[in-house]
């Protein structure tokens, strides 16, 4: 009989860990938190600057990670991949920045044109 209730008990205590344990996996929320275009005085090539937010909302630290900026202009399409080796805690937020240089001068980011594309973590 005794036995019989460790066991229970042990079972029990797996089926309850086992609850909610997508959230032992990182997940994040990754938007936009910002963008500017300017012209860099030092090469005189327009860029674009972009700031997203990191927030990692698993009950895990996320280790390391990448993210990857998609702009559209006018005129093409830039990918731009920033890897991440900063410690997230569980609910915690970090600011991730990207400068994406143009070839032309004259292209203008559309509406919405940047965006995340892709995003990694562990």
């Amino acid at each position: 009989m005794k036995n019989n209730c460790f066991l229970i008990l042990f079972v029990f205590l797996i089926l309850l860990s086992c609850q909610n344990e997508e959230k032992w996996y990182p997940s994040t929320d990754v938007t936009i938190a910002s963008q500017y275009e300017y012209n860099d005085p030092s090469t005189l090539k327009k860029q674009i600057f972009v700031t997203c937010v990191v927030h990692n909302t698993s009950n895990t630290t996320i280790n390391s990670g990448a993210v990857t900026f998609q702009v559209k202009t006018d005129k093409r399409e830039y990918l731009q991949t920033i890897a991440i080796n900063t410690r997230i805690i569980p609910s915690g937020k970090i600011a991730v920045n990207a400068v994406i240089a143009y070839l032309d001068n004259t292209e203008q980011v559309k509406p919405n044109g940047v965006i995340i594309y892709s995003s990694y973590f562990d």
